[in-house]
């Protein structure tokens, strides 16, 4: 279902309504900005104590908590949780100061959603996701083009466009300018529902957990795009009836990174690629020139190294393949966005399990103490702290690393995919086992019963059962 909406007279009534009020703000909450801006480079316990001071100077202005509440998060302190719920009542009020009710039919979002990092989309249709089928609502979704950065993927942007108003115009930018400073989304951090605020990654599970029976809207490729998706299949020797999966391995080689946990050695998957060439299927490996080549093997297409990558074709193969082999990266959720199955790998950001669907399998990484050298339990795992390691760092101070999937689980867990496919196998009692403890640790942090969708890998658990459960 597409949206369609008569922007320009909703946009031209809401200004109308709401210029007189922010007019008159404008220069107090320009002040309150460029003080941020001031030390926002500083060190977090200067930021979180001269935000805290701005927090007494601006009682009413909930830029300063929920900038708190970030730092908080970012330490590992799980009063972001209460701090964030204190952002949202300001958010309330601030709206209620406004009395326009136009406003709630708008939601802000950043121009890096859609400029920024290829999984950044996923943020954006979660947010659809959620308006579609917890809320029943079809709200507006308003970008601001600020930047001269260019949109990411204009083909994959062409599936976001009808939920999307981007405001380019300079005289809207200006009016909308401060609306969008108080009022944006904290999309990358959280989304609030119903005055809690949900961490991101936790929104799909949520939304079926508390409606099972609701699917999902996913996207439909184009004609125009399958028409020549199609072309290029054939061109490459791929037959109409032959099936392919997409490979994507997050590796980090020339960068600077904190975020080590996340890549992947490429040598893990041949064996995985050898079990789908065997069975008739072809791989497409995709990411960009930089990833490391990998051997040549039969019915393996070196995409990422090919002179027909464009970025049709990235979404042409996501949208098409019988399903997804990831890392943590931003691959995958295009895929998904179409509906296709994901077999997550090396998994260390324990909450993403809770961002993936009902017919995808996730092989995590083991966590080991560096100092007994023991695996920690899953009921660890997936409490706060842990939960929400985004950085190398992180796992550093607590004393802990993650260990690299083998190819061994990773060739497992494309049986089970391919399994998974032809049987919709249910989960056994290992799995419902773990969807038990990370039900019951989540529910410490939020109010709200949160399930996994996604199934962890049959193989893995009962391979590694005594050191997890």
């Amino acid at each position: 279902m597409r949206f369609k909406y008569d922007f320009k007279s909703i946009i031209k009534n809401f200004i109308e309504k709401l210029l007189n009020f922010f007019l008159l703000s404008i220069k107090k909450k320009s002040k309150i900005d460029l003080k941020i801006q001031k030390f926002e480079n500083n060190p977090d316990n200067v930021k979180l104590k001269k935000l805290q001071n701005l927090q007494l100077e601006y009682k009413s202005n909930p830029i300063p908590t929920l900038k708190i509440a970030e730092i908080l998060f970012k330490k590992n302190d799980l009063n972001w949780i209460n701090t964030s719920k204190n952002y949202l009542e300001k958010i309330k009020n601030w709206k209620k100061k406004i009395n326009n009710k136009k406003i709630d039919n708008y939601q802000f979002v950043g121009e890096e959603f859609i400029s920024g990092a290829f999984g950044n989309y996923w943020d954006i249709k979660n947010l659809i996701d959620l308006n579609e089928t917890y809320f029943g609502l079809k709200k507006k979704i308003c970008i601001l083009k600020t930047s001269s950065l260019k949109i990411t993927n204009k083909v994959y942007f062409e599936y976001f466009k009808p939920s999307i108003k981007l405001i380019t115009n300079k005289k809207e930018k200006k009016i909308f300018y401060n609306i969008n400073n108080t009022l944006k989304l904290p999309m990358g951090f959280f989304l609030p529902v119903k005055s809690e605020p949900i961490f991101r990654e936790f929104i799909p599970s949520l939304i079926l957990s508390r409606y099972p029976n609701k699917k999902i809207r996913c996207f439909k490729l184009k004609k125009k795009h399958l028409k020549i998706g199609e072309k290029f299949l054939k061109k490459i020797g791929v037959k109409k009836n032959d099936w392919f999966v997409t490979l994507h391995i997050r590796e980090g080689l020339k960068e600077k990174t904190q975020e080590n946990f996340r890549n992947s050695n490429p040598l893990n998957f041949v064996k995985a690629v050898e079990t789908i060439t065997n069975k008739g299927g072809f791989v497409f490996r995709m990411g960009d020139k930089k990833s490391s080549k990998m051997p040549i093997m039969k019915n393996f297409f070196d995409y990422a190294h090919s002179q027909h990558k464009s970025e049709l074709l990235d979404i042409f193969l996501a949208a098409k393949s019988k399903f997804c082999i990831g890392t943590p990266s931003g691959f995958y959720p295009v895929a998904s966005t179409f509906g296709v199955p994901v077999l997550l790998t090396n998994l260390a950001q324990f909450s993403t399990l809770l961002s993936l669907n009902r017919n995808d399998i996730v092989i995590p990484r083991l966590i080991k103490n560096k100092k007994d050298l023991k695996y920690l339990k899953f009921k660890t795992i997936f409490s706060g702290p842990f939960l929400w390691f985004y950085s190398d760092q992180q796992f550093k101070k607590k004393g802990v690393v993650s260990v690299e999937n083998d190819e061994n689980d990773i060739c497992r867990g494309v049986e089970e995919m391919i399994n998974k496919i032809k049987d919709e196998e249910k989960k056994n009692i290992l799995q419902k086992k773990v969807d038990k403890i990370v039900q019951n640790e989540v529910s410490k942090l939020h109010n709200i019963k949160i399930s996994p969708l996604a199934s962890i890998s049959k193989s893995f658990l009962q391979r590694h059962k005594n050191h997890l459960i």
